[in-house]
């Protein structure tokens, strides 16, 4: 069986193509399509123009730092949580 030539290689096809995401799509999306596609490196295309490549530790890490964020902040509103007058234990009375 002959092997086709390598220009053949270069054409485009559905099959060749990586996937690519504009610079508009969400970061889930994102991290979901790469697994989908098992796909360590995408392209980042604005209206058919290469804009740069996210990697994998990319969105991982922007993944980490979001949800380290959403943390800090829940601990905050629950150290800072107010105290109802009417949940507070009462005093000992002073002798």
């Amino acid at each position: 069986m002959a092997r086709p030539s390598a220009e053949a290689d270069l054409v485009p096809t559905t099959a060749n193509l990586l996937p690519a995401y504009d610079s508009f799509a969400e970061l889930d999306d994102v991290r979901r399509m790469m697994l989908g596609r098992h796909a360590r490196y995408m392209p980042v295309l604005a209206d058919k123009t290469l804009m740069g490549v996210v990697s994998f530790y990319d969105v991982a890490k922007a993944v980490v730092d979001s949800q380290d964020f959403e943390n800090r902040m829940l601990k905050a509103y629950i150290r800072d949580w107010p105290v109802d007058s009417r949940d507070e234990q009462p005093s000992s009375p002073a002798n």
